[in-house]
């Protein structure tokens, strides 16, 4: 969050505000020859340095820009303003790149406290990483940009001491045309790189792989140094899911009003296909044998994401003129700011949905299938058929139906085997001299001494 504030602050500080709407009302008239004289004290008229220099820069960027067309004309005064915007163009670039680092810094930071979970099962390990990750890249990616661009403080006073230690100094209240062009912009560009990053990367393990194999085969000392080239490196789906969960989350918060995140989605989802089988099939080792934890998941999120998606696209809406709708159980129970947002077309239609879904949500949560149980066998007749029993080890061994190892010895394990290399090969020296000395106790070699 600091990062975020501290680029957002760096940024606004060359921003040019007001577009073409100062520029025909108060900016001097690029064909008037006193225009450049005007614009220079524009930037000492302001009651501080950083309004006068954002004055500056607005009425510079109407003489220079598309509305002035003055740059070719007058480049050396116009010089400033091809700076300027070359300043907020990195800054931009930067940002993005800089939530792209976070996200794999963080990663790397919830693999590790994960682990001091001491989860019982790997899939169980798998399923905190995935939690964290996807939780901690979708504020990064979606929720901090929108959190520092709004006038939070306009809808809760409180926060009205922040917005004056220039904390939170967002300066949007609703979703305006400008918070499309500054807000939405950002978030499609993170999006951009949140659809192609992942599995861009997840595909160069591929190239990654034989390089490193063809490089340092002839090198490798030890067999076990050679097996574990050309095993591959190890595949988590805790990172995939994360990453899934992270763009899918964002696609639904903002869809409704950037409808160009489902093209996103659907470049994500298709490229991911691709960059798993390949990356599963060619560069990394088998996966471990996970159980039905990670997909439910995923699954169980997704309805929460169709009530974030649903919520916000009642705000969105809101924000357009539509006819009224009046809502009976709403009047007088919400704010008068909330009951308009909702009681109008096609706003309310989305509201009335959502209310729906969490209805849904709530009932299949809580009573739902206990009260389903109870009509199926007051009225049908019909009882809920009891599970089975888990089967014994050797029961679920004889009938196939263990996948993986098939045995609890920890040195049949492969994540294993190469810590107890040492334990094994006595082992087998063991089983050796007990063999011999099973001959020798049954005879057979003094048998052979005699023929001799």
């Amino acid at each position: 969050l600091l990062v975020v504030l501290s680029v957002k602050s760096l940024k606004d500080s060359y921003v040019v505000e007001g577009g073409n709407l100062v520029c025909v009302s108060s900016a001097p008239n690029p064909d008037d020859p006193k225009a450049q004289e005007q614009i220079r004290w524009s930037r000492y008229s302001a009651s501080n340095n950083q309004e006068g220099e954002k004055t500056y820069q607005t009425y510079l960027a109407c003489y220079c820009g598309p509305y002035g067309k003055m740059l070719d004309k007058e480049p050396v005064f116009c010089a400033p303003y091809t700076s300027n915007l070359q300043r907020v163009q990195l800054l931009t670039l930067g940002s993005v790149l800089l939530v792209i680092a976070i996200n794999q810094i963080l990663e790397q930071v919830l693999k590790i406290l994960a682990g001091y979970e001491k989860p019982h099962t790997i899939s169980a390990w798998e399923k905190g990483i995935a939690r964290r990750i996807f939780v901690a890249q979708w504020i990064n990616t979606g929720i901090l940009v929108m959190i520092v661009n709004a006038a939070l403080d306009k809808y809760i006073p409180e926060l009205s001491v922040l917005r004056d230690e220039g904390i939170l100094s967002g300066k949007f209240r609703d979703t305006t045309d400008n918070w499309y062009v500054t807000v939405g912009g950002q978030i499609v560009t993170q999006s951009v790189t949140a659809a192609i990053a992942p599995n861009a990367a997840i595909f160069a393990k591929w190239p990654q792989a034989f390089s490193m194999q063809y490089l340092l085969k002839h090198r490798m000392l030890t067999q076990r140094k050679l097996n574990r080239l050309f095993e591959g490196v190890e595949f988590l789906l805790s990172k995939r899911y994360g990453s899934l969960l992270n763009i899918l989350f964002v696609i639904l918060t903002y869809c409704s009003g950037l409808p160009i995140l489902y093209f996103f989605g659907i470049v994500f989802f298709s490229t991911a296909y691709l960059s798993d089988k390949v990356a599963i099939l060619r560069a990394c080792k088998r996966p471990a044998q996970y159980d039905e934890k990670l997909a439910f998941f995923c699954t169980s999120m997704m309805s929460v994401g169709l009530v974030i998606h649903l919520a916000l696209g009642t705000w969105f809406f809101g924000a357009l003129d539509g006819e009224p709708f009046s809502i009976a159980f709403l009047q007088g129970r919400i704010s008068n700011l909330l009951y308009k947002r909702v009681s109008r077309l096609p706003s309310a239609t989305v509201f009335l949905f959502l209310a729906g879904v969490v209805l849904v949500e709530v009932a299949g949560r809580t009573f739902g299938p206990p009260l389903w149980s109870f009509i199926k066998h007051r009225f049908f007749g019909v009882d809920d058929v009891p599970k089975e029993s888990n089967p014994s080890f050797f029961e679920a061994l004889e009938n196939q139906e263990i996948s993986g190892l098939d045995s609890y010895n920890i040195k049949k394990n492969p994540r294993y085997r190469d810590a107890f290399s040492s334990d094994i090969a006595g082992d087998d020296a063991e089983d050796e001299d007990s063999d011999e000395d099973d001959d020798d106790a049954f005879g057979a070699d003094d048998e052979e001494d005699d023929d001799a």
